[in-house]
C-alpha cells in the first residue's frame, strides 16, 4: 500500500477535530449538570470507539468488526451492568438495528447492481440498538442522515466532485448520530 504523508497528517488532524468534536458535544450533557460517574465511565470509552470507527471508515472505507461488534457487546453489558433498561429489548433493538439496515443494502445491491451500505454500517447501528434501544434508533438516523448530507454540501462547495456513484463513509455520521442520540436523547 502507498502510504500519501499528507493524508497521513490530515487524518491525524481530523481525528485530532473529530475528538475535540465529541469532546465539546458531550461536556454540556456529561459535565454540567448532575451525572453519574456510571454515565461518564462508559461514555468516554464509547466516544473512543465512534471516533476510532469514523476515522477507519473515512480512511478504508469499512467499519472493522474488532470495534463494531465488541461495541455491541458493550452496549448490552451496560445496559444489564447498570439496570438503566431491559436488556432482552435492547438486544432485540441490536437484532432490528443490524436486519434494518441489512434488508436496506441488499434492495439496494438488487435495485442499483452494486453495493451502497456495508454490513459495517448495519453493525454499527446495532451498536446504537444495544446501547440506546430500539424506540431511539429513527433520530440516531435522521441525525446521521442529516450529518451525511451536510458532509456531501461541503465537499462540493469545496469543489470535489462527487457523483451518484461517487463512495462516501456513512459510519462517521452514524457515529455522529449515536453520539447525539447517546448524549442528549431522541429527536421526539
Amino acid at each position: 500500500m502507498n502510504r500519501n504523508p499528507a493524508f497521513e497528517f490530515s487524518i491525524t488532524r481530523l481525528g485530532t477535530l473529530l475528538a475535540a468534536l465529541y469532546a465539546v458535544l458531550a461536556w454540556p450533557a456529561l459535565f454540567t449538570q448532575p451525572t453519574s460517574l456510571n454515565v461518564i465511565a462508559v461514555s468516554i470509552p464509547l466516544g473512543v470507539a465512534l471516533v476510532a470507527l469514523s476515522l477507519f471508515d473515512i480512511k478504508e472505507f469499512r467499519l472493522p468488526d474488532f470495534i463494531t461488534l465488541p461495541l455491541i457487546v458493550a452496549g448490552l453489558l451496560v445496559t444489564v451492568t447498570f439496570g438503566w433498561s431491559d436488556p432482552v429489548w435492547h438486544g432485540i433493538a441490536a437484532v432490528a438495528g443490524f436486519g434494518s439496515f441489512y434488508v436496506i443494502s441488499e434492495v439496494y445491491q438488487r435495485l442499483r447492481g452494486r453495493a451502497g451500505l456495508g454490513l459495517g454500517d448495519a453493525k454499527l447501528f446495532a451498536a446504537a440498538g444495544a446501547w440506546l434501544g430500539l424506540e431511539p434508533l429513527p433520530s440516531v438516523l435522521l441525525w446521521a442522515a442529516g450529518a451525511a448530507l451536510a458532509g456531501v454540501l461541503v465537499a462540493s462547495a469545496l469543489q470535489h466532485r462527487i457523483s451518484a456513484t461517487s463512495p462516501i463513509p456513512f459510519g462517521p455520521a452514524l457515529a455522529l448520530g449515536f453520539w447525539l442520540v447517546w448524549l442528549y436523547g431522541p429527536l421526539v
